[in-house]
């Protein structure tokens, strides 16, 4: 009896999942973090290559279980398409580790443009449309021109992450409220949605790297996003503050200087 269970594909499968998520955990909190910076101060240049290598270390062990034989190829396209998901996960994580790596050992902000920042998000909305268009969600934007000096490459990670958390934790078909405006010498931008909201006790932390708060939000995120953009806010000479009643929704407010910090 105990064997057929182990033998089972359904054990297999959670096997699996339990494996991946161990893996990507040790992997952030041992391996990637001190790696890329370790990388990054000795050549730049080999940064880039360490999420590549170690993804395929960890695609070896997968594409064995996969390619065992006693699978139905239903249940093979199902474990793939759940190891597609991991692998953007890892990615994604890979990158934000040394994004945060990259950043915090940045003094100055190289490569400033002057550019319309207005257009930047809401081209950012664009981009995440595959995100949110499929479940109803509504963007209200009011933005005015709002001229901006700043490297605009780093600048997009600020709004990817801003609004595709807003997307994650927005209840199907609520509504996504991006505002805009300038002050003397500085650019005001508010980014509220109307989703689950944040717990008080959690709120003092989400800024910190690899905080998730309480469990439900642990399968949608990694703890990056926000620790990057803070740092990235914080790099540009400006602030980011949030807000958030459960139930209601959370509010991030920035606060740019109109020319970054040189």
């Amino acid at each position: 009896m105990i064997r057929r269970l182990v033998d089972s594909t359904r054990w297999r499968f959670i096997a699996c999942v339990v494996v991946s998520n161990l893996l990507s955990g040790l992997v952030s909190a041992f391996v990637w973090l001190p790696l890329a910076s370790r990388f990054w101060e000795a050549d730049k240049t080999l940064g880039p290559w360490i999420p590549m290598l170690l993804s395929i270390l960890l695609a070896i062990p997968i594409s064995s279980f996969i390619s065992r034989g006693g699978l139905t190829k239903e249940q093979q396209a199902e474990y793939l398409d759940f190891i597609v998901e991991e692998s953007e996960r890892l990615s994604k994580l890979a990158s934000n580790v040394l994004l945060i790596s990259r950043y915090e050992n940045q003094k100055l902000v190289a490569e400033q443009t002057d550019y319309d920042l207005d257009e930047q998000i809401r081209t950012s909305v664009l981009r995440l449309e595959s995100q949110w268009a499929p479940r109803g969600l509504i963007f209200e934007l009011d933005l005015p021109r709002l001229p901006y000096r700043n490297n605009s490459e780093m600048m997009e990670h600020v709004w990817t992450n801003l609004i595709s958390n807003a997307v994650k934790f927005s209840r199907d078909g609520g509504a996504i409220f991006i505002s805009g405006t300038q002050e003397t010498g500085r650019i005001i931008v508010t980014v509220r949605d109307e989703g689950a909201g944040i717990r008080p006790q959690d709120l003092g932390h989400i800024f910190d790297k690899f905080y998730q708060g309480d469990s439900s939000r642990v399968s949608v995120g990694n703890g990056l996003g926000l620790a990057l953009v803070h740092r990235i806010v914080e790099l540009s000479g400006g602030s980011i503050t949030a807000e958030s009643t459960l139930g209601k929704g959370s509010t991030f407010r920035l606060e740019l200087p109109v020319h970054s910090t040189a």
